[in-house]
């Protein structure tokens, strides 16, 4: 299983996620560190369609992880 970054707070994940392109292209250091904000893994633990949960959003693709719970 991948790492993750699982945040409690809408601003940080967008920050997490939409900011590692940032990084990669002025360092050179691609994370590639899928960041979920918790409600979204809540939604799978409970059931919810992952089509409804937004996760095709993400800059850092989550498809890997995402085969990991379902």
């Amino acid at each position: 299983m991948g790492l993750l970054s699982l945040l409690l707070c809408p601003f940080c994940q967008t920050q997490f996620d939409r900011n590692q392109a940032v990084i990669q292209r002025k360092f050179n250091i691609d994370y590639n560190l899928p960041a979920f904000y918790y409600p979204e893994l809540l939604g799978l633990a409970l059931g919810v369609d992952p089509e409804n949960l937004g996760f095709n959003l993400h800059r850092i693709k989550v498809d890997q992880i995402l085969e990991n719970f379902l």
